[in-house]
C-alpha cells in the first residue's frame, strides 16, 4: 500500500509539473504581444491569412520569403511577411492584387512606397511598403 501511494504522489506530481509547463508555454507564446518568428508548421497558413487579410494576390514564383511573424494577444494579432524578388515581379504582383490595386500609395522616402490597404477576411488594418532600392517587400495586417 505503500509504494501503491508513493507512486500514485509521484504520478500526480508530475501531471502537476506538466500542466504547469504546458501553460506557461501557451501564456509566453500564444498571448505575448512583441512579435515572433512563426513556427515552421505555421508558416504557411500566416502567409496565406496575411494575403488573405492584405486582399492581396498569391506571392510571385521567384519570391524568396524572409520573416515570417505573428504577435498580438487574445485580443490582436498582427502578422508580418517581407520577401523579395525581381522588380518586374513585384510590380505585376501590384497590379494583380486587389488590395494595392485600389490602396491609397504614399512615397514616405525616396526609394520607398507605402500602400494603405483597405483590408479583407475581417482584418483591421493591412498595408505593403516596397523598398525599391533592395527589392524587398514587407506586408503588414492586423486583426482585432
Amino acid at each position: 500500500m505503500k509504494n501503491r501511494t508513493k507512486r500514485l504522489l509521484l504520478g500526480l506530481g508530475g501531471i502537476v509539473v506538466l500542466g504547469f509547463a504546458s501553460i506557461s508555454w501557451f501564456i509566453y507564446y500564444t498571448l505575448s504581444p512583441e512579435e515572433q518568428e512563426v513556427w515552421f508548421f505555421e508558416r504557411d497558413n500566416v502567409i496565406e491569412t496575411t494575403l488573405e487579410w492584405g486582399r492581396l494576390d498569391s506571392l510571385p514564383a521567384s519570391t524568396q520569403v524572409l520573416t515570417v511573424t505573428k504577435g498580438g494577444s487574445i485580443f490582436t494579432r498582427g502578422l508580418r511577411v517581407s520577401f523579395t524578388a525581381p522588380a518586374e515581379d513585384i510590380e505585376g504582383w501590384l497590379r494583380q492584387s486587389p488590395g494595392s490595386r485600389v490602396a491609397t500609395q504614399t512615397t514616405p522616402s525616396p526609394g520607398v512606397r507605402h500602400f494603405q490597404i483597405t483590408p479583407g477576411g475581417g482584418a483591421a488594418f493591412a498595408e505593403v511598403t516596397v523598398d525599391d532600392t533592395q527589392h524587398r517587400v514587407t506586408i503588414y495586417a492586423y486583426w482585432s
